[in-house]
């Protein structure tokens, strides 16, 4: 019944229109600079029409595009969470089994990809402690401390815990010093 009315009132409304037409033509006259363009009012209205639902379906084609190009983002960077915290995982089962190089290769990868990435360097600046490179495990260290504006604490006790390990007992001291003074209450 719906699909009736609606062809019935087409059929009324072209019949509406093809009367307009009959009865006043109109006229359209566009010129700019030596050039001249004539037309009736119902072909002018029928170009704007078309030249109107052109720009529609190009608005609508750029709206999916960006659509289409958000959900291809939030695919990479799901997936690349995914493969930060599996890298996370695998670095971390490398430091406990005592693998060092491979463990802080791992988590040191993966630390901009996860959303814990003070405990990846935490973890690499052991591993590196681990394999005598003093440099390396001040390098994590400070980005672990960059990472969080809380990390103060846990940065200086693992600095503390690797010179004390290290036999630089006045280095340590002064560390944990240092960390008293910022951890007021601090267990």
């Amino acid at each position: 019944m719906k699909i009736f009315i609606a062809v019935l009132l087409a059929l009324a409304l072209a019949a509406g229109l093809a009367a307009a037409i009959q009865q006043d033509s109109g006229y359209i006259l566009i010129a700019y600079g030596q050039t001249t363009v004539e037309m009736t009012i119902w072909v002018g209205v029928a170009v704007l029409t078309v030249f109107l639902i052109l720009v529609l379906l190009i608005f609508m084609s750029l709206r999916r595009g960006a659509k289409v190009s958000d959900s291809i983002g939030s695919f990479w960077t799901d997936r690349k969470a995914v493969r930060g915290r599996s890298h996370t995982t695998l670095g971390m089962i490398a430091f406990i089994e005592g693998n060092w190089a491979k463990s802080r290769k791992l988590l040191t990868d993966s630390a901009k990809d996860t959303e814990t990435p003070l405990i990846n360097y935490l973890l690499a600046a052991r591993a590196s402690h681990a394999l005598g490179d003093v440099s390396g495990s001040r390098h994590y260290l400070g980005l672990a401390e960059q990472t969080s504006n809380k990390a103060s604490i846990a940065v200086a006790l693992t600095q503390a815990e690797m010179q004390v390990e290290n036999g630089r007992l006045e280095e340590a001291l002064a560390t944990l010093t240092r960390a008293r003074r910022n951890a007021e209450r601090h267990p």
